[in-house]
């Protein structure tokens, strides 16, 4: 009897012990991005991508969490193929409990009712920590859905080579700063570039085989003056600036500014011809400068006020799969990111962290230049509800408009129709959580 009972107090004190784990249950949490592009860290120069960090993240935070036994699993998906790993994994096995992303493309899986308000775990010093302009982006109705975690901004990188052969020596800029041509420089420099570029390669990026890039045609729309959206956010290109705006992508077409196959390709066909030599002005961010082994300079989107760029917030969401411990699980990984040396690879970007960028000044000094061109960032979605509705009919129609298919009058009517629908849509069957 006294084995017995020492038996049982022996086993109930191993059961305290915390590396004891036996008696806890067990939880899989799925944790996706998209392949975003990844600048080094100023933290470990040896980790090269999401996926690296993100396995690292997991790893760390199973050996931290001691209210189950969690294994983290990491999928990076295309990234025009959000629909097929969000939405359409719902309800399955392969549900994202966690997501990095882009907040245009979250917004549109918060207003599915699935994502869970992450207030709850923001500490004051957090909420502090991170810039107003960030929160404000990331809260609906009051509530916050998105920790931001960093930013990046979209610019025009140019081949400063292929600017000397074409004699455009007067354009080229320091690398330290973000330049800005007016609409008469731009078709100046496109014409030099097409006449001395080999018939093979082009002056500008264009692309509209599918939804990648489609914000940087966005901003070339806004060329000859137009906004994209009316007071109310929707889209309104059945104007004289956004007609002119799809007018002057057809024209960089057929004059072979832009590759004649453009409904053909995708970004990544422009990216690589970029990097061979073969396309002279490309997208470029602090992400994507790293990966340019040429001289370059930088340079903003066409428009008649000095130019605009794009700006992308990235940060981290939570879904309800309708486990509550997967759950809790979730929401304790995405706080544990935050309150340890996992915020510093936020550097791989520009932090959304005031402490971060303050921690890192010589890293940070690298993206400066972005930081003083932020008058330039123009609001690319309109914040409305359903943007990857909008993704999926925009690049189509440009399609039809590179193509010669349709007019720009009639692209713009088509896309106001088709664009605004998909918004209507977005906002009868918003449903947010809880």
């Amino acid at each position: 009897m006294i084995r017995k009972i020492a038996a049982l107090i022996i086993a109930g004190f191993m059961l305290m012990i915390p590396g004891c784990r036996r008696m806890r249950n067990s939880v899989t949490l799925t944790l996706k991005s998209p392949a975003l592009p990844f600048r080094t860290s100023a933290v470990d120069d040896s980790v090269t991508g999401f996926y690296e960090l993100l396995n690292k993240i997991g790893s760390s935070f199973s050996e931290y969490y001691m209210d189950a036994d969690v294994t983290v699993n990491v999928i990076i998906y295309e990234n025009a193929k959000e629909i097929e790993n969000i939405d359409d994994c719902y309800d399955t096995g392969n549900a994202a409990d966690v997501l990095l992303n882009d907040y245009y493309a979250m917004e549109t899986h918060i207003h599915s009712g699935r994502v869970v308000p992450l207030d709850d775990i923001i500490s004051g010093e957090l909420r502090s920590d991170i810039d107003d302009v960030f929160w404000e982006q990331s809260i609906l109705d009051g509530r916050t859905y998105m920790i931001p975690y960093f930013y990046r901004q979209n610019v025009l990188a140019y081949n400063k080579e292929l600017f000397r052969k074409a004699g455009l020596d007067e354009y080229i800029g320091s690398t330290a700063a973000i330049q800005s041509w007016t609409t008469d420089e731009w078709e100046e420099i496109l014409a030099a570039l097409r006449g001395s570029m080999p018939d093979t390669s082009y002056p500008l990026m264009m692309c509209a085989l599918d939804s990648q890039g489609d914000a940087h045609v966005m901003c070339y729309i806004r060329s000859m003056g137009s906004s994209i959206f009316d007071e109310e956010m929707r889209f309104s290109l059945e104007t004289v600036q956004g007609i002119a705006g799809l007018q002057w992508i057809k024209d960089c077409v057929d004059r072979r500014y832009m590759p004649e196959n453009a409904g053909e390709i995708n970004l990544m066909s422009n990216y690589d011809m970029f990097l061979n030599g073969q396309l002279a002005i490309f997208p470029a961010s602090a992400l994507l400068e790293e990966s340019f082994d040429m001289d370059y300079g930088l340079v903003n989107f066409p428009s008649p006020d000095g130019g605009c760029s794009t700006s992308f917030l990235t940060g981290f969401e939570v879904f309800d799969n309708g486990d509550p411990e997967r759950l809790r699980a979730a929401k304790a990984l995405v706080e544990y990111i935050y309150e340890s040396d996992f915020l510093d690879y936020s550097t791989a970007a520009i932090p959304c962290s005031r402490k971060t960028r303050e921690k890192y000044p010589a890293h940070m000094a690298s993206v400066k230049k972005y930081i003083d061109n932020a008058g330039t960032t123009v609001n690319f979605t309109g914040g409305n509800p359903n943007w990857l509705g909008v993704r999926s009919v925009f690049y189509k129609r440009m399609r039809d408009l590179v193509s010669g298919r349709k007019t720009a009058a009639e692209v713009a009517a088509e896309l106001d129709a088709d664009a605004n629908a998909a918004i209507a849509e977005g906002y009868s069957r918003s449903a947010l959580h809880g």
